[in-house]
Parts: structure tokens; sequence; C-alpha cells
């Protein structure tokens, strides 16, 4: 598969760099808005690779884990509102 990427080469200073150390370089698929980046030019990028056999089923486990993870913040904020019902429950029982 053939692809164009459209991104950026942008120049990133470092706040914590000595004076006169360079700049990092890279490529971003973002438009920096920082005063930490400069913008050196758009920039298209074309690459050719093979997408993996191994690709849908890899994608599938992101998501579980993804869906794992959701469900046990869920489980944990439920735990909390659970543990916040109780207190002011013995609160009004005690009174």
């Amino acid at each position: 598969m053939k692809m164009t990427i459209k991104g950026y080469i942008v120049a990133y200073f470092s706040r914590y760099a000595k004076p006169g150390d360079p700049p990092q370089y890279s490529f971003q698929a973002w438009e920096p808005d920082s005063k930490d980046y400069v913008l050196i030019t758009p920039h298209e990028h074309e690459v050719e690779f093979e997408v993996p056999d191994n690709f849908i089923p890899a994608r599938v486990a992101v998501m579980e884990k993804a869906i794992a993870k959701i469900h046990l913040e869920a489980e944990e904020e439920v735990v909390e509102i659970k543990e916040q019902i109780q207190k002011l429950l013995c609160l009004e029982s005690s009174v």
C-alpha cells in the first residue's frame, strides 16, 4: 500500500536546553501552536508499506483493552459513589 502522509517539519526548542543547544527537528501530524515549536515547512511524505496479516486482530485487541480500562474506571467510580451514599445514610440514621 502506498500512502502520502501530510504533516509539518518542526523545530522544538526545549525550555531546559542550555544556550547554544540545537533544536530537535521532527515530522509532526499537527501544526504547532506553542512557543516551544517553530514551523519549518508543511511537508508531504510518501511511504509504502504492507499491511500485516494480523492487522484486524491487533486492532480488535487494542479496542478490547480500551473497553476493559473503561469498565475498570467506571467500576471504581461506582464504588466511590456507593461509599458516599453509605456515609450519607449513616449520617441520617444517627440523627
